[in-house]
């Protein structure tokens, strides 16, 4: 599945919106679709270096969403159904 992401590749340069890959979701997840979201300070300070993170990394974690998928948890044995 592809989806656009906005990513830092470098401490203290702009952020750049990417197509990346994720996986479908695993059993006991939740695929949501971010209709709007922006770069909070801790996106700002994450992509400065102050908050030790490796890059690249996808920032905007803060925004405005719709559930697009949900896969219950289920127990061993119990079938797809």
């Amino acid at each position: 599945m592809q989806i656009e992401a906005a990513i830092a590749r470098a401490q203290g340069t702009s952020l750049s919106l990417e197509t990346v890959g994720i996986e479908e979701p695993r059993d006991n997840e939740t695929l949501v679709k971010v209709v709007a979201t922006g770069a909070c300070h801790t996106d700002i300070i994450v992509r400065d270096g102050m908050l030790p993170t490796p890059l690249p990394v996808g920032l905007g974690h803060e925004g405005g969403r719709h559930c697009r998928e949900s896969r219950p948890r289920r127990l061993e044995g119990e079938g797809r159904g």
